[in-house]
């Protein structure tokens, strides 16, 4: 399955909202369950996995948003900054690797914010 930073994005804003993910438009069950499993590999949730076909993963338990999901959540809350960073990294590497997605995105985070006078 391919990864989809988007749906990661809906999961982390969702957990943030809810404390659980539940059904998401325009994904599956098995998309959700999967990304679920990269948010945990990546450090960015943490959560008991729970793989059942038959049953929507809103039923996820012991789900939560670690620190540094927060803080990736935070550095692509911005739509356009999330898309912008999108747009950058592809250009610029012909992928979209996390940990130089996420570097684009505090930049441009960091751009945003220094012509700002104290």
């Amino acid at each position: 399955m391919k990864r989809d930073m988007d749906l990661i994005k809906a999961i982390l804003l969702r957990l943030e909202e809810a404390d659980r993910v539940g059904e998401i438009d325009g994904y599956d069950n098995s998309q959700i369950g999967y990304h679920l499993g990269l948010l945990n590999d990546a450090g960015l949730i943490t959560h008991e996995p729970y793989f059942n076909p038959d049953v929507s993963a809103a039923m996820l338990l012991g789900t939560r948003m670690t620190w540094q999901g927060h803080e990736f959540l935070d550095a692509g809350r911005n739509n356009s900054i999330w898309e912008k960073a999108k747009r950058i990294t592809l250009e610029k590497t012909g992928a979209l690797t996390f940990e130089v997605f996420k570097t684009v995105l505090i930049q441009l985070g960091k751009d945003a914010v220094s012509n700002i006078s104290s």
